[in-house]
């Protein structure tokens, strides 16, 4: 029943706070959205510890549910409503609950009517993200993946950032929302395939991922076709290039804390989703088809990292960095095992720490200057207080600086990498020296050389130095001593 309550709880708050935006008691709603994430955040925790004594012993029994709660819905087809929670599971919708605590935590937006219903918004937004993380029938998951994008895309019209023109940020809004109904119509496709599959076995409709994830598929052009239609409809929503206009112009569009949304949340769903089906459905065949995964997250690396090189835009340059740092998922995945996997989990968590953090940053820097045009700015180091530190220490973790949790994500998948593939992995070495390189041209246009533009910083940034702080310390807790976060995915 827990499982249930932590869909319900968000919705339910959502609304609470509709109903204070439509009386205009804006803070009121705020707080009451930071309730409902409390409380989901706890009760996600209490789960956890109910269930710390079955914790997975290895990478199979990661996908043993140590939760589950089903009831019949369309049983004509076979479809459920059914959800489940494991250690994997569990990680991702702490990560959810707590980074969206950050997020409002960080907003701060006053006497603004453009933010009347923002939290309905977001709270339905993270709601269906817990949901998708948590289900277990594909129509289902199929279901939430689509209400996604509806908060998304009025958050991004309505509260938007408001130097776009309204009609530009409509126009991005529907961009994002075509691309992401081409991904959820690939991944439907893909679902009914499976479920005709099962159906031509067994002589019965289903939709649930146990059974699915069970049945053997002899034909390999099924398999292939099964593995494009998944791949093609999560890459969309990572993204990866190709895909990535629409998550670029997104990231220039979004509200101060709903950048930290898109980055720290959205795309770690995508990522989840891929990780999920990939090791279930179709393992060997991506061995087949691995060499051609490989050139892609190489030439993924490499355009990101050319592009942000060329970028003015702070947010657009921390979107290019996420996409360049998502195509580790993709090298980790063409060569999967224990070890692999593990890497592959704590660079989910480490990136959306690092980019998250530095999201916080550069949303700090332009309610002061008004800005993230990077031309703009300079000569900051030695006049403002905490920004040039944290800003400073979150671009070497996102670098993989040794004793950083991106450090040993990235080391433990390319190392296990380097068994098979010696010489690519040195290239995929190299390619993320590019990172140094867009990534020092940022610290430097900031912070040194002439003061182009400043402002007071009147706002001490208490509440960001807090969060900040603790993530520093989480950063460099999980790089040094990572035995447990390694032990909970074993």
């Amino acid at each position: 029943m827990l499982l249930l309550w932590l869909i319900i709880i968000p919705f339910v708050f959502s609304l609470l706070s509709l109903s204070m935006e439509i009386i205009k008691r804006i803070k009121i709603a705020k707080y009451i959205s930071l309730i409902g994430l409390n409380i989901t955040l706890v009760l996600c925790i209490i789960e956890w510890l109910k269930k710390k004594s079955q914790l997975a012993t290895n990478i199979h029994d990661n996908f043993i549910w140590k939760s589950e709660l089903s009831y019949p819905w369309i049983s004509k087809f076979g479809i459920e409503f059914h959800l489940g929670l494991d250690s994997f599971s569990f990680i991702m919708v702490i990560l959810t609950c707590f980074f969206g605590i950050i997020s409002l935590l960080i907003q701060t937006e006053k006497k603004n009517k453009s933010y009347k219903i923002f939290y309905f918004y977001f709270m339905s937004m993270i709601g269906s993200i817990i949901a998708i993380l948590i289900s277990l029938d594909l129509f289902l998951f199929f279901c939430f993946w689509e209400l996604l994008s509806i908060p998304i895309y009025f958050i991004l019209i309505f509260n938007g950032k408001k130097t776009v023109y309204k009609q530009d940020r409509i126009s991005i809004a529907n961009q994002f929302l075509m691309y992401s109904q081409i991904s959820g119509i690939l991944f439907l496709c893909g679902s009914l395939f499976l479920s005709l599959l099962y159906y031509n076995l067994h002589h019965y409709w289903t939709f649930n991922y146990n059974l699915l994830s069970n049945m053997l598929i002899s034909s390999e052009k099924n398999q292939i076709f099964i593995l494009l239609l998944f791949c093609f409809s999560f890459f969309i929503k990572i993204p990866l290039i190709p895909f990535h206009g629409w998550f670029i112009k997104v990231q220039k569009i979004s509200p101060i804390s709903g950048s930290l949304d898109v980055t720290g949340l959205l795309i770690k769903v995508a990522v989840y989703s891929l990780i999920r089906f990939h090791f279930i459905f179709y393992p060997k065949i991506v061995e087949k088809f691995s060499i051609f995964l490989i050139i892609i997250s190489l030439s993924n690396i490499a355009y990101s990292s050319y592009m942000a090189m060329s970028k003015k835009d702070i947010r657009q340059i921390l979107a290019y960095s996420a996409i360049s740092h998502a195509s580790m998922v993709l090298i980790g995945l063409c060569n999967i095992n224990i070890w692999s996997y593990q890497g592959i989990i704590l660079n989910v968590i480490a990136n959306t720490i690092s980019i998250g953090s530095l999201l916080i940053l550069s949303s700090q820097l332009y309610r002061n200057l008004k800005t993230h045009n990077i031309d703009r700015m300079g000569g900051l180091w030695g006049n403002i207080n905490f920004i040039p530190f944290f800003f400073l220490f979150f671009l070497f973790s996102n670098l993989g600086i040794p004793g950083t949790a991106n450090f040993l994500s990235e080391f433990i998948i390319i190392s296990h990498f380097f068994n098979s593939y010696p010489i690519i992995s040195f290239l995929i070495s190299f390619c993320f020296l590019f990172s140094s390189i867009y990534s020092l041209r940022l610290f430097q246009k900031i912070f040194y050389g002439n003061i182009n533009r400043m402002s007071l910083f009147e706002n001490n940034g208490f509440i960001e130095v807090i969060i900040l702080s603790f993530l520093s310390v989480l950063t460099i807790y999980i790089g040094l001593f990572p035995k447990y976060f390694l032990n909970f995915y074993l």
